[in-house]
């Protein structure tokens, strides 16, 4: 694990200076997190879309487009990660139950048909106002909920991540 760790680290140092490369870096943390995939995103309060969004490889490109058009403003899980601490740890059961997941638009209407269902996130940065930034990593239903060994590892690594978007977002003025 140590190599594989090595190079998510490293990738996301790339990804710091070249936007590009975020992809990338953010399909090696799915990775190494064992989880389908997982994105980046920036808001700037309730209800609004990403100002700065990235997904790993394996998003659907119209799964993408459909979030940034209209689902990242039904997201549940955005007000939950925007009322974070910065460091914080999340995932679903926190804030929403099997059965309201099979009848909210995002989870039955937007998740299911790509065979995703679950997430976790660290809150990588919390600026004053409502603008903050975090890492989600998205699992199947087959993969299920994050486990504790997942958060702690989580939690290892979203120092590294923050740090790599704060480095981002000062060289590239996004924020």
């Amino acid at each position: 694990m140590d190599s594989e760790l090595s190079r998510v680290i490293i990738a996301w140092q790339a990804a710091a200076l070249d936007e590009t490369k975020w992809p990338d870096a953010l399909t090696g943390l799915a990775d190494l997190m064992g989880a389908v995939d997982c994105t980046l995103e920036i808001y700037g309060g309730p209800g609004q879309t990403p100002m700065f969004f990235s997904g790993g490889h394996r998003l659907p490109r119209e799964g993408i487009d459909a979030y940034l058009a209209h689902y990242a403003s039904v997201c549940p899980r955005i007000d939950y990660i925007g009322a974070q601490a910065e460091g914080d740890i999340g995932y679903d059961h926190d804030f929403i139950s099997e059965s309201e997941m099979d009848h909210d638009e995002f989870y039955a209407d937007f998740l299911a048909p790509d065979d995703l269902r679950y997430f976790m996130s660290a809150t990588l940065m919390k600026r004053p106002g409502s603008l903050h930034g975090f890492t989600a990593i998205h699992r199947s239903p087959g993969q299920g909920h994050a486990t504790g060994q997942d958060v702690e590892r989580l939690r290892f690594l979203a120092p590294h991540l923050g740090q790599a978007l704060d480095t981002h977002l000062r060289l590239g003025a996004r924020a």
